[in-house]
């Protein structure tokens, strides 16, 4: 894995894995999971934020 490479410590290991994470999460939302007018995000099965 190349971001392997690139961090050296396993704390920056750990925080470049979770934003890998949540841009994967981010990248799946879909055009119903956001409502303008509440200004919202429905996460799947993690309810309103």
């Amino acid at each position: 894995m190349a971001w392997r490479t690139a961090a050296t410590t396993a704390a920056t290991q750990l925080i470049l894995a979770l934003a890998a994470n949540d841009a994967a999460q981010i990248a799946t939302l879909m055009l119903d999971d956001v409502d303008l007018g509440d200004r919202r995000l429905t996460w799947r099965n993690l309810g309103q934020h």
